[in-house]
């Protein structure tokens, strides 16, 4: 299982990063550790999702529990969730659409 740390490069590339609990990151704008993100969490007693513009540097100091991984689509269009840094690589080698923004590449 992969961590927010682990999985920066990818998130760098354009990759949605998602967690275990449906926390997802992405990059807005910007790269390196200028970049701009927004990271959609969970919030207040009924969980409420909401969407955070930040800057990477509060990403990177994110110490979470839960496993993260990048999210790529099926071929039956839904997204799944690979959490393994050799499963990442072999669905970007195998030319697995990434989801991003809500929909597929």
């Amino acid at each position: 299982m992969a961590t927010i740390q682990e999985l920066l490069p990818y998130l760098q590339k354009g990759y949605t990063i998602q967690s275990m609990k449906g926390e997802s990151i992405r990059i807005l704008y910007g790269s390196g550790s200028a970049a701009i993100v927004e990271w959609t969490h969970r919030t207040g007693m009924a969980g409420t999702p909401e969407a955070e513009k930040c800057n990477i540097a509060k990403v990177i100091a994110i110490k979470d529990l839960w496993p993260w991984g990048a999210v790529f689509a099926g071929r039956d269009k839904k997204p799944f969730l690979a959490t393994e840094i050799s499963e990442i690589e072999r669905e970007i080698a195998n030319g697995t659409p990434r989801v991003v923004y809500g929909e597929q590449e």
